[in-house]
C-alpha cells in the first residue's frame, strides 16, 4: 500500500530546512524582524532564459512518438540526469541539481502524455501539453508560478487521458505501440521525479549545521548584531539553492501522489489490454517501496 507519510515528511523537512531554525525565534527580541522577509523573497520569480541542454533533443522535439524507442528514453536520462552530489558540493549546487532533475523528469512525463494523447486523438489535451512543454523548455530554472502552471497542465492532461482510456474496450492495433511507449515513458519520468528528493536532502544537510549554529548564537546573545549575522547566513544560502528548492517543494506532495495514482492506473490499463511494458520502466517505478509493491497493483 502506498505511503503518503513518506512524501509529507520529506516535504515537511524541506519546509523546516528552508525556514532554517531562525523562524522559530520570531518572538525573541529584535531578531524576529530579520527573518520576516524570507518567505517574501522565496515568492519572487527566479526563472532564466537559458534553454536546458536537452531542449533540442529529437526525443523532446519530435512531433510523433513513432520516431523514438525506450532505448532512446534510457539514453536520454543517462545523458542528462545530474550526477550524484559529492561531499564537497555546495548547497547552491544541490539546488540547481534538484531543478535539473525536476525539469528532466517533467519533460519526460510531458513527452509520455503527448504520445498517449496523439494515439487517442485528444486534440484539446495535445494543445494543453504543448503549452506545458513551452514552460519546460523556457529555461534552466523555473519560477514558483511556472512550476504551478506546468503541474496544472500535466494533471489536466492525465485526467483527460484516464477518462478516455477508461471507456476503451479494445485498442486499435496501430495505437498499441504509441500507448505502450507513452505509459513506459510516464513511469520513467515519474520515478525520476521522486529522485529529486536526493538533491533536496543534500541541500538541507549542507545548510542545517551552519544555520543552526548561527541561530543558536543569535538566540543566546539576543542582540541586533547577532540576529543580523544569522539573517545574513540564511539569506546567502536561500538566495541560491534555497530558492530553487523552495519553488520545487511547494505543492510537491500532491504532484508526486498524482503521478503515482496515474502511473498505477496506466499499469492496470496496460495489463487489461495486454500491452507489454518494458521491465526497466516498471521495475524503476515499483522500486520505491513507498509507492507500493507489485502485489498491491
Amino acid at each position: 500500500m502506498r505511503n503518503t507519510i513518506f512524501y509529507k515528511s520529506v516535504i515537511g523537512s524541506i519546509a523546516v530546512g528552508l525556514c532554517l531554525s531562525g523562524c522559530a525565534n520570531t518572538e525573541k527580541g529584535n531578531g524576529g524582524n530579520v527573518f520576516s522577509g524570507v518567505t517574501d523573497m522565496f515568492e519572487t520569480s527566479t526563472s532564466t532564459t537559458t534553454a536546458p541542454a536537452w531542449a533540442n533533443e529529437p526525443l523532446i522535439t519530435a512531433g510523433e512518438c513513432n520516431s523514438f524507442t525506450m532505448d532512446n528514453v534510457s539514453s536520454f536520462v543517462s545523458t542528462y540526469d545530474s550526477q550524484p552530489m559529492g561531499p564537497k558540493d555546495s548547497a547552491e549546487l544541490a539546488g540547481q541539481k534538484a531543478m535539473d532533475k525536476y525539469t528532466l523528469a517533467a519533460v519526460l512525463v510531458n513527452r509520455a502524455q503527448l504520445c498517449m494523447a496523439q494515439a487517442l486523438d485528444l486534440k484539446g489535451t495535445i494543445e494543453t501539453l504543448e503549452k506545458e512543454r513551452e514552460i519546460l523548455l523556457s529555461g534552466t530554472s523555473l519560477s514558483k508560478e511556472e512550476i504551478e502552471k506546468h503541474r496544472e497542465y500535466s494533471a489536466q492532461a492525465s485526467a483527460e487521458v484516464k477518462k478516455f482510456t477508461s471507456e476503451i474496450d479494445t485498442i486499435e492495433p496501430e495505437k498499441r505501440e504509441s500507448l505502450t511507449l507513452g505509459i513506459a515513458t510516464f513511469l520513467t519520468g515519474s520515478y525520476t521525479t521522486v529522485r529529486v528528493t536526493d538533491a533536496v536532502q543534500t541541500y538541507i544537510q549542507r545548510t542545517s549545521d551552519d544555520v543552526s549554529s548561527s541561530a543558536k548564537l543569535a538566540q543566546s546573545q539576543n542582540t541586533v548584531q547577532s540576529w543580523l549575522a544569522a539573517g545574513q547566513s540564511i539569506f546567502s544560502k536561500a538566495a541560491g539553492g534555497g530558492t530553487v528548492i523552495y519553488n520545487i517543494a511547494s505543492g510537491m506532495t500532491d504532484h508526486v501522489m498524482s503521478l503515482y495514482d496515474t502511473g498505477n492506473y496506466f499499469m492496470e490499463f496496460a495489463k487489461s489490454q495486454d500491452l507489454n511494458l518494458p521491465a526497466d520502466a516498471t521495475s524503476g517505478f515499483l522500486s520505491e517501496s513507498d509507492w507500493g509493491t507489485e502485489e498491491t497493483l
